[in-house]
């Protein structure tokens, strides 16, 4: 039983993490990067779609990395007196002297920073309309991989009955 149970949760977790997202191609969805106080906002067009990665992609279409934890888009430092936003550069628009001096940057100086590279995410992601597709795809393959353990079983016990 302890075989059994070992193998049906490594069965288990390699399904769920690496097999049932390339179950049928994801979609993409390209949206302007968005700065809040917060940090960055990032997701599918639909707060149910299931998100599988977002990366921000500069207006030539090269990927500057992706958003999440560890993320090189962490937020802004002054740096000889002039605002940098982390993980893309150096920022285009004037910062009042006074903001880079104190280092009290206001919300809007940000939001145009960001605004200035022209920056966009691209997400990628499963509709949640793929729902059962998914779980009838997943029941498909359990039923067939059930059915080729019985037969292996039956043909194992078989051979070894005299």
């Amino acid at each position: 039983m302890a075989a059994t149970f070992l193998v049906f949760f490594a069965v288990h977790i390699t399904f769920s993490t690496w097999l049932r997202q390339r179950l049928l191609s994801p979609l993409h969805a390209t949206s302007p990067f968005q700065w809040t106080p917060m940090g960055y906002q990032l997701g599918p067009p639909n707060p149910a779609d299931w998100a599988l990665g977002t990366e921000v992609v500069s207006p030539t279409g090269h990927a500057l990395g992706q958003l999440g934890q560890g993320s090189l888009f962490e937020g802004f430092q002054i740096h000889a007196g002039t605002l940098i936003f982390q993980g893309v550069g150096a920022c285009r628009v004037k910062v009042p002297a006074e903001s880079l001096r104190t280092g009290n940057i206001s919300q809007a100086v940000q939001q145009a920073c960001v605004a200035s590279f022209h920056l966009h995410q691209v997400t990628t992601y499963q509709p949640a309309s793929r729902y059962w597709t998914f779980q009838w795809i997943e029941l498909g393959l359990f039923i067939v991989l059930a059915l080729l353990l019985a037969a292996a079983s039956t043909w194992w016990v078989r051979r070894q009955l005299p």
